[in-house]
């Protein structure tokens, strides 16, 4: 979970907040320097729904990885 978050969630948020006043705190965690899509000039029709599937996707995969993990630490505790 912690891989799709970091690889592929993060980075959308980090594009969609690249040109948003953020606390020094959210300006640390949303860092918007070099990465592959914050190079964009501008986000166009295309590109934002792009970035939108891939966030939604993320967030899909990252449920499945939790239903998997949380049935599979049900079955050893129950196992036990």
């Amino acid at each position: 979970m912690h891989a799709v978050f970091w690889s592929v969630t993060q980075p959308v948020n980090r594009c969609w907040l690249k040109n948003q006043n953020l606390s020094k705190a959210g300006a640390k965690f949303f860092y918007t320097g070099h990465t592959h899509m914050t190079d964009r000039s501008g986000i166009g029709e295309a590109d934002w729904k792009y970035l939108r599937n891939r966030w939604e996707y993320s967030h899909i995969v990252r449920a499945v990885l939790s239903t998997i993990a949380f049935i599979a630490i049900t079955i050893v505790v129950a196992t036990r």
